[in-house]
């Protein structure tokens, strides 16, 4: 998987590169202010930086002070810096934009370095702009400007945080770049988590840190793969796609919205056929990769029909995943039941099988059965009659016959084989 970075970075790099001198008011399009109203701005530069530095530290997770004293400079000289260079710009002086937007970048690739997402930058972003809003209502309301300038200064401070936004992205998106190996051992833990303990805490950590985006329902996706398979390169840059190879098996985990469209396009990847569960809530992966190895190991078997198209939906075959939930267990059980029969050559087993499963399933007379089966009518009575001497007691009890026809369904298909 990979991170997906979103925000406008259009004209980031130019920006970055400007420095003192460069003519900020310019480019926000700030009306030039009568002196008072520079000069009261000014006066309220230190409350302002206070304000909105303590609100990030205190409401954003992510840039909360336990983190190290470190991030929390980074914070205070970041912010510091902003308003400083907007406050010249507000005054039409010179302004020293490439210290500001370095201050931002480096705050980015703290976060990155850090394992969290952008989702602390937006909340960031949103903290300044809404300080600096009310900061420009009480500024306008006390000194009565008019509602033009108003706009035109509101028009320039959404501009400026885009900007500084935008650096952020920017810091943030490089040091993801640097980091590879690391992003992919996160989601390779955050896969195995899902697949087995399934923790909530460890699972919003984990995500968190390779910035996957955890969705509400996801689907799981298995295939049988060699070891050394490589993934696509459409699968391993999925923004949705957490994928992994283990024991053989390819197995995925992804947004429920468009993940039949990703099977298909496994099925062009992999040889055998692809298992698809029904949507699930996050917390239940464990459960849906179990489901979709189950099928994967029905379809094998001639269990589970495989479709032209190799895919095999879970949710079409959940009475026999259920049959088939305990192999184990349903092995010992069908031994029991079927005693008798195991004692028969593999052909007359099947033969015997095949007519004893139709005659449960259909309760037809010998005639009815005999071109069913495509064999003699005598021939069915025959082995009804062996039937009914191996299974006496069951056939004339239902609640027996309902569990031998349970079992002859889950049988037969590895006895039709033996046969063979």
């Amino acid at each position: 998987m990979t991170v997906v970075i979103t925000g406008s970075t259009a004209g980031g790099d130019d920006l970055a590169g400007m420095g003192a001198g460069w003519a900020l008011h310019e480019e926000l399009d700030l009306p030039a202010l009568d002196a008072a109203v520079v000069r009261m701005c000014r006066d309220r530069t230190a409350a302002l930086t206070a304000r909105i530095t303590y609100r990030i530290r205190h409401e954003v997770a992510a840039f909360a002070s336990h983190d190290g004293p470190h991030l929390e400079a980074a914070i205070t000289e970041a912010i510091e810096c902003a308003v400083d260079v907007f406050m010249d710009a507000v005054a039409q002086q010179p302004t020293d934009t490439a210290t500001a937007f370095a201050f931002y970048r480096h705050l980015g690739a703290l976060q990155a370095e850090a394992g969290h997402d952008l989702d602390a930058m937006q909340a960031a972003h949103q903290i300044a702009t809404q300080e600096s809003w009310d900061e420009l209502r009480h500024i306008t309301s006390v000194m009565g400007l008019p509602p033009e300038v108003v706009a035109l200064t509101g028009n320039a401070v959404m501009t400026y945080q885009r900007l500084l936004l935008d650096q952020a992205v920017m810091g943030f998106a490089a040091a993801r770049a640097e980091q590879p190996s690391q992003r992919r051992d996160t989601s390779a833990g955050l896969l195995v988590e899902l697949m087995t303990r399934n923790r909530a805490a460890t699972v919003e950590a984990l995500a968190d840190q390779c910035g996957w985006p955890v969705p509400q329902h996801v689907v799981v996706i298995a295939a049988h793969v060699a070891d050394d398979t490589e993934l696509s390169p459409a699968l391993a840059r999925h923004p949705l796609a957490l994928a992994g190879v283990r024991h053989r098996s390819l197995v995925v985990v992804t947004d429920a919205h468009g993940a039949d469209d990703l099977a298909l396009l496994l099925t062009a990847r992999v040889p055998g056929t692809v298992a698809v569960t029904w949507a699930v809530p996050v917390a239940e992966v464990h459960h849906a990769t179990r489901w979709a190895a189950r099928a994967l190991a029905l379809a094998d078997q001639g269990i589970i029909d495989v479709t032209a198209d190799r895919l095999v939906r879970c949710r079409d075959h959940q009475a026999r995943l259920c049959l088939h939930a305990d192999p184990a267990l349903r092995r010992h059980a069908n031994e029991n039941l079927l005693a008798p029969l195991l004692r028969e050559r593999p052909k007359r087993r099947a033969a015997l099988a095949e007519t004893m499963l139709l005659w449960l399933q259909t309760r037809h007379s010998a005639p009815v059965l005999a071109p069913m089966l495509g064999v003699h009518e005598q021939t069915v009575r025959h082995r009804l009659r062996a039937l009914k001497g191996m299974f006496a007691h069951e056939l004339a009890d239902p609640n027996h016959t309902v569990g031998l026809l349970s079992a002859l369904e889950s049988t037969m298909p590895g006895w039709r084989r033996d046969a063979a």
